[in-house]
This record gives structure tokens, C-alpha cells and sequence, in this order.
């Protein structure tokens, strides 16, 4: 391929002469002044590899040609050789100041136009080899960093970043779905423009290139940045930096890991201490173990359990048993059982539940209610199953919740059951032991209209009450008692297998009750009596039956009971 001369000569006749002696080796463009000589340049048309300017065109306001192309980046290095009718030193040590190579003289002479021409293009030509193999040689250098770092990296996403040029190169693997291409310039407003940096990261993200820019290395920041819609992960950057020959930075070798998990892990140990700080240190304790290894860690706060139940001699699950033997209430134990121990939790843990919550009652020197509440975390850098256990004081909490509930379900004046927390009662034992054989009691107090209109509301309300504590000192404590309302008592007695044990029952309330007054006034009690699952698989049908014997009891007589019977109901 033939190299490219430009002359810059406002006389016609030079301009032809070096392009006759000249043609025959290279392509000849012309200009006739310095304006349209950069136009040349500039046009992108033609690349020029000898420039020959007339230096009686460069007067003091031309020289401004020279130096332009110097502080041109693709002829920055161009050849460039001053033509000149005469010495004159002062004319070209300015031009030499400003870049110029070579000078030549008027009138021409072919063969020492042409060997220095061609001694300059050669050179030109080293140079620019030269500087190839330097530039190679970087690539190299750069290439085998890059490998380096990004075979350290692990598998982990790497990129490049170009300071100079303020581009981005992609490599092994997206770091989001969205989709950039290999390249990307104008780093970093590119990616924040996108949305995909969170708004409380962008400010640390400019700052790590700010950093890297500036020669830091290595730096390295956290971002939260969304991978696809509505998914955000957490991502640290960390940048090698990598120096031209001048000291310069270059390049920056970028490793991004995920984080996620272990961000998550820091932010559950930081909530633990942010809700501690506002706890009074007698109403909590906080202790940690390794569930995988069924081993604790000696750090345990707050005051809320004795330090000397967790001893460092025991493993988790014997510091378990220890304290549920000594301390958990009969009532609770087992559940408390069941669900700390390592196998439950690590079982849970790898069923995606990570949270574990359960109440119970603790045996010190006063019963109180405790919430233990249990958070799964995998170990940092480790397969290990970590768990936090936080026990809280919830004893006043607990006791106006009961509280409320008991109002809730009581009748106000006798204290039992009202109908709804019975009827809910009935069918939760019927479902827990359908397989049993229960009996549901219907009673009614004969003869208590005339006793209320005889002694008033006061005996009346203290009538009913005195029937409930009698009830109540004839029932077990798995079964349950309850008033419907008015006069009217409702008993379930549960695993009540045996006929005979139900009348003996049932003629027990009948004589307990039975009272007469001096006015003549006489109450006594008349039951009806349901049997599940015979006459009844739930409350309501055992209610309608219940209430259909005791309406035969009233109308033969009171006084007594009477099982329900289909065909002696058919009847009525």
C-alpha cells in the first residue's frame, strides 16, 4: 500500500513540482493553506503519513497549524517536514519547537526529497511498530491480570473497566438480566440511568469509580442492585487496578460476589440488638448455637434465664432436656421438646422454615409464660445451620390475654361457659377424639319461675350460681360445664363409654339440686341426655337431641332424666 504525502504550499508551481517527484512512490494531496490542510486531516477521508508545509505560509498566526496537529491524537506522531528558500534559524527553530521533523530547501532537489522522505517514513514506521508492541505488550500484561484475578475469582463474575476511555467490558457472565452487550460506555451514569442501582447505593457507587479513577487500589463498595424486575440482590465490588508505564491508572480488573445471604445474616444479628436495646436486660436472654454441630457459643445476653442452666460442658440438645426437665411446665414440656431440639429445627430449616415460635410456662419461684422465638440462619462461608434462640418475658402480656379470652367465653354470672366458647369446646374434642364415645347433658330447674317471683331476681341470680358450683364439684376436669342462658345448663362428658356411668351421673346433679323452700316454692332439675356419635356427630344435632329428651322429661313429671330415643321423639 502506498503512503499518503500532504503538501501545504500557496504557490501552484511548488505544489507540482514535489507532486512530479514525488508520485511515483506515494499518493500526493495538496492544500494552499493551513485551514484546508486541517480540513484534509480532519475529513477522515485520506490518512496522511508526511506532511510538507512551505514555512513562508507559516507566519506567526499559521504556526497555530503545527501545534493543532501535534494535539491531534491520530497525527499527533505524523512526519512533518518544513520547506524553506533559505536558512533562517530563528524561523525554523520555531517551527522545530512546534514539531516539526525536517526541513528541505528551495529549489528542490529530487533525490534528497526523496531520501528523506523515505527516511522519515521509515522511521515513522518503526515507531509506530514500536508502539504496537507496546500496546500489545499492555494488552498483554492486562489480559494476563485480568486472568489472574478473574481465576482467584472462583467461578464469581468479572468485568473490565477502561479508565481512559470510560468503557465497561463484560466477561464471563451477566451481572443482571438486562441487557447491556459486551460493552458499555459512559460508566457509571449508564447503569444508574437504568434503575437498577438502588437510590441509597447510588452515591457509594459513583464513589468507587471516583476511587478507582483516581489510582485507589483496591477499593471495593456494596451494592443492591436489581437483577430482573423486582429482584434485588446484594453485590460487593472489588477492583484491582492496573498502572500504565507512566504510573497512570489504566485499567480496573472488577470481581463481583453475592452477598445476599450473608447481608441478611448481618441485618437478623442487627435486629436482634436493635429490638435488645430498648429491653430491660431481666426480661430477655439471647444465645446462640450451632445446630449442625449441636454445639452453643459462649455469648449469651440478658438476664431473663439463669446463666448456669447453659453450660458450656453440654451439648444444645442436653441443655435442652436439662432445662425442659427443671423448668417447663408438665403441661408444655413436650411440646417444648419437640421443637428445640437440632433434628426438629434442622429438618424445618431445610423445609424453607427458618422461624420457629412457641409460648409456654416456666417453673421458678412463680409460674410465668415465656416466648422463645427461633431464627435459622445459615453460618457465614460455612454450610453450617446457625440458631438464634430469644426468650422473652410475656407473663403480664400472657395473663391479661388469658384473661380476656376466659371473659370472652364466660357467662357473666355464674362464670361457666357461655354457648359459643361451649359449642367450639364440644366440637374441638369431638374432632381431637372422634373415635371415644361422649354424652351432652341438657339441664333446666324446674320450679324456677315461682322461685324468682317469690324471693325476687337477688335469690334467683344466687340460685343459678349455687347450681353452677354444684355442677362444677360433679365433673371431671376433661369434661366441661356451661349455661346456655335463663335456667338452662349445658354438661359434656367426655369418654363417657358406659350407659350406667351417665345415669348415676345424671341422678347425682338430679339429687344435688333438688331444694325446697318454706313458701312452698320446690326446684329440682330435669335432664336430657345425648350420646355421640349415636345421636349426634357435632354441638347442634347433639343440642336438638339433648333438648328433645328433656322436653319429655318436663312433660312426664321433671325431676328425672331421659336419653334421647328417635321413636319415643317422634311423638312430640
Amino acid at each position: 500500500m502506498r503512503n499518503t504525502i500532504l503538501v501545504v504550499d500557496d504557490n501552484e508551481i511548488a505544489r507540482q513540482l514535489l507532486r512530479g517527484i514525488l508520485e511515483d512512490e506515494y499518493n500526493v494531496v495538496d492544500a494552499v493553506n493551513g485551514e484546508l490542510a486541517l480540513d484534509i486531516l480532519n475529513s477522515g477521508k485520506v490518512h496522511v503519513d508526511v506532511l510538507i508545509i512551505d514555512i513562508m505560509i507559516l507566519t506567526m498566526d499559521n504556526y497555530q497549524l503545527l501545534s493543532t496537529i501535534r494535539c491531534s491524537k491520530p497525527y499527533s506522531m505524523t512526519p512533518i517536514i518544513v520547506s524553506t528558500e533559505k536558512a533562517e534559524d530563528e524561523s525554523e527553530l520555531t517551527a522545530l519547537n512546534l514539531g516539526a521533523n525536517d526541513f528541505i530547501h528551495k529549489p528542490f532537489h529530487a533525490l534528497i526529497i526523496r531520501h528523506r522522505i523515505n527516511n522519515l517514513v521509515n522511521l515513522s514506521l518503526a515507531n509506530s511498530y514500536i508502539e504496537q508492541l507496546q500496546e500489545e505488550k499492555e494488552i498483554l500484561r492486562i489480559s494476563e491480570e485480568q486472568y489472574r484475578i478473574a481465576s482467584s475469582a472462583g467461578g464469581r463474575m468479572t468485568a473490565c473497566y477502561d479508565i481512559l476511555t470510560n468503557t465497561y467490558y463484560t466477561s464471563n457472565k451477566p451481572l443482571t438480566n438486562y441487557q447491556f452487550g459486551k460493552e458499555i460506555h459512559n460508566m457509571p451514569q449508564s447503569i444508574i440511568d437504568k434503575g437498577i442501582i438502588a437510590n441509597e447505593c447510588i452515591d457509594d457507587y459513583m464513589s468507587f469509580y471516583e476511587r478507582m479513577c483516581s489510582g485507589q487500589s483496591p477499593v471495593s463498595v456494596d451494592i443492591y442492585l436489581q437483577i430482573e424486575p423486582n429482584v434485588y440482590r446484594w453485590e460487593r465490588c472489588d477492583a484491582s487496578i492496573l498502572f500504565s508505564d507512566d504510573g497512570q491508572p489504566s485499567k480496573a480488573i472488577i470481581v463481583y460476589t453475592d452477598i445476599t445471604e450473608q447481608r441478611e445474616k448481618e441485618a437478623i444479628y442487627i435486629k436482634w440488638h436493635q429490638a435488645l436495646l430498648s429491653k430491660p436486660l431481666n426480661s430477655y436472654t439471647l444465645y446462640r448455637c450451632n445446630l449442625s454441630q449441636d454445639m452453643t457459643h459462649k455469648s449469651l445476653e440478658g438476664l431473663l434465664l439463669n446463666k448456669e442452666l447453659f453450660s458450656d460442658d453440654l451439648t444444645f440438645n442436653q441443655q435442652v432436656m436439662e432445662y425442659a426437665t427443671q423448668f417447663v411446665h408438665p403441661n408444655d414440656r413436650e411440646t417444648y421438646i419437640s421443637v428445640v431440639n437440632s433434628d426438629s429445627l434442622l429438618a424445618n430449616y431445610h423445609r424453607n422454615k427458618r422461624m420457629e415460635i412457641i409460648e409456654y410456662r416456666e417453673l421458678t419461684a412463680k409460674t410465668r409464660w415465656i416466648r422463645l422465638t427461633i431464627e435459622l440462619v445459615e453460618f457465614p462461608n460455612s454450610t453450617d445451620i446457625e440458631a438464634y434462640l430469644m426468650f422473652e418475658d410475656i407473663d403480664q402480656v400472657k395473663n391479661e390475654e388469658i384473661r380476656s379470652k376466659e371473659l370472652a367465653e364466660q357467662d357473666p354470672l355464674t362464670g361457666l361457659l357461655n354457648r359459643t366458647a361451649f359449642a367450639h369446646k364440644v366440637n374441638q374434642i369431638i374432632q381431637q377424639n372422634g373415635c371415644s364415645e361422649h354424652a351432652f347433658l341438657m339441664l333446666d330447674i324446674d320450679g324456677f319461675k315461682p322461685l324468682n317471683d317469690a324471693f325476687g331476681h337477688a335469690a334467683g341470680d344466687q340460685t343459678l350460681i349455687n347450681v353452677a358450683g354444684i355442677l362444677r364439684s360433679l365433673i371431671r376436669s376433661e369434661d366441661i360445664v356451661g349455661r346456655l342462658g335463663g335456667d338452662e345448663f349445658m354438661i359434656f362428658l367426655t369418654d363417657a363409654t358406659y350407659k350406667a356411668a351417665i345415669e348415676k351421673k345424671a341422678r347425682e346433679i338430679c339429687n344435688m339440686t333438688r331444694r325446697a323452700f318454706n313458701t312452698g316454692v320446690f326446684i329440682s332439675s330435669s335432664i336430657g341426655i345425648a350420646t355421640y356419635p349415636q345421636d349426634g356427630q357435632n354441638f347442634e344435632m347433639l343440642y336438638h337431641n339433648a333438648d328433645n329428651a328433656l322436653y319429655r322429661v318436663k312433660a312426664s313429671g321433671k325431676d328425672s332424666f331421659a336419653f334421647f330415643s328417635r321413636q319415643e321423639s317422634s311423638h312430640y
